[in-house]
């Protein structure tokens, strides 16, 4: 999609909230490397502190939601999954919104074609990923910053190795420490 939409971009910079569950975990900071080395493009993945960072991005889904609702509460359209809101977005969007809808399928082939599940079933324990602000990934070493413009920050090792998938999990920490950067 980025190479589609912004052909000349070498580094993508995510901003989202903190959300542990979704974002702040092993296998995304994992899939970040698999990610650059495919699409040769640097990726820095930021997060919000809690209940912070209202930005336009939240004005953007927002008003991309009243688009879908627009059409919804006239009874245009009946909204029941991804691809009915995303036609509902498209009967009132300019050409600088655009929603894409991925099936699962979709999704199934991508993570095949970047070998997602062989990175997945090795990939170490990262302790301290919830107190985690920025994350960058290189040369097979995933860097969290405890603040975006921080000074400290942990360094784990991607182990792209397969590993058995019944090691404990004892067996399977990773080997990180943390440093600081001199300014």
């Amino acid at each position: 999609m980025i190479s589609k939409t912004l052909p000349t971009a070498t580094k993508v910079r995510i901003w989202t909230d903190a959300g542990s569950s979704q974002f702040k975990n092993r296998f995304v900071f994992s899939s970040i490397c698999k990610l650059q080395d495919s699409y040769s493009i640097a990726i820095e993945w930021n997060f919000f502190a809690t209940s912070h960072g209202k930005d336009h991005n939240d004005a953007l889904g927002g008003n991309v939601k009243r688009m879908a609702h627009r059409q919804a509460m006239p009874r245009h359209l009946v909204i029941t999954d991804a691809g009915t809101f995303s036609k509902a977005v498209e009967m009132v969007a300019s050409d600088s919104v655009s929603v894409t809808v991925m099936s699962q399928a979709d999704i199934d082939r991508r993570c095949s074609d970047l070998g997602l599940e062989e990175l997945w079933s090795s990939v170490s324990v990262m302790p301290g990923v919830f107190n985690t602000h920025c994350v960058h990934v290189a040369n097979d070493q995933v860097f969290c910053r405890y603040y975006t413009d921080g000074d400290i920050f942990r360094v784990h090792s991607l182990s792209l190795s397969v590993k058995s998938p019944r090691k404990s999990k004892k067996a399977r920490r990773s080997s990180s420490r943390v440093t600081r950067v001199a300014r």
